[in-house]
């Protein structure tokens, strides 16, 4: 939607600009509208940008916010399919039927890019999703603003007792319906693309809860940065299995953690295999 408004705003700034200097007068000057247009498409963007940015002024961080913003919600799934369609990426999908649409539900998902969350939450962008964030990315300009008046709970590291409260938040934000969440039990990025070690307390959150837990993987969002701008980049997204409370329950969460794991890794390698066949 964004980045077509700002096609559309581009190109009528080009076709005004040229009419008014008078740079397109033949038929053979029709190329000036190239040039023209590209530059108009950056100051384009930037206006866009302003819109979409600006208000997040107007967020205190110092404020509980307890209702949901509608026009949030709009704004980061467009913003979603903004960065990927500027990226050059492709989602190729599979198993969304395994996502709940009427109860809130605990995700867990590999992490290899910071374009994860982006492409899960335009993915799946009729489900109310969030994610389980570190604290140092409230610190960045704008974003964090945005990402905090969206609820999405900022984990302290340093800070046990400040952590605990942000998991109990969380906890009853999804008990209340008010949003799904999606963890990274990996805890940080993959930087080889491997599945690495679960932290098992990502898997209290759903005990604690009694919800469904959703199981899914990506693959190929690490590529983007080497291939863009140039190339497209392929991503596969797989909502592997939905696991209902009862289907858990009386695990302890580092078995629970084992079964997932092997879940999510046998589905990758899948994946792998299918892909570069």
């Amino acid at each position: 939607m964004y980045l077509s408004i700002t096609v559309i705003l581009a190109g009528a700034m080009s076709v005004l600009f040229l009419i008014l200097t008078k740079w397109c007068t033949h038929l053979y000057d029709i190329w000036m509208f190239i040039p023209v247009f590209l530059v108009c498409f950056i100051i384009s963007f930037i206006i866009v940008l302003f819109f979409i940015f600006v208000p997040t002024i107007f967020i205190s961080k110092k404020k509980k916010y307890t209702t949901k913003s509608n026009y949030w919600r709009i704004t980061m799934k467009y913003v979603c399919q903004m960065i990927l369609q500027l990226l050059r990426v492709e989602i190729n999908y599979r198993g969304l039927e395994n996502v709940p649409d009427d109860k809130a539900f605990v995700l867990v998902q590999n992490h290899n890019s910071l374009v994860d969350p982006v492409v899960t939450i335009w993915s799946i962008r009729h489900i109310d999703l969030i994610f389980l964030m570190k604290q140092e990315i409230l610190k960045f300009p704008f974003v964090g603003r945005g990402l905090y008046r969206l609820d999405f709970p900022a984990l302290d590291r340093k800070n046990n007792r400040e952590g605990l409260k942000t998991i109990v938040n969380t906890i009853n934000m999804i008990k209340e319906g008010r949003h799904s969440v999606g963890v990274y039990p990996e805890g940080t990025r993959s930087k080889d693309g491997k599945l690495h070690e679960f932290k098992a307390g990502s898997f209290k959150i759903p005990e604690k809860c009694n919800c469904p837990l959703v199981v899914s993987v990506l693959y190929g969002t690490d590529k983007i940065k080497k291939r863009f701008p140039f190339r497209k980049t392929q991503v596969y997204i797989d909502f592997i299995a939905c696991l209902n409370p009862s289907d858990y329950n009386g695990e302890n969460t580092a078995d629970l953690s084992e079964e997932v794991y092997k879940l999510m890794n046998d589905r990758l390698e899948l994946i792998k295999e299918e892909v570069n066949e």
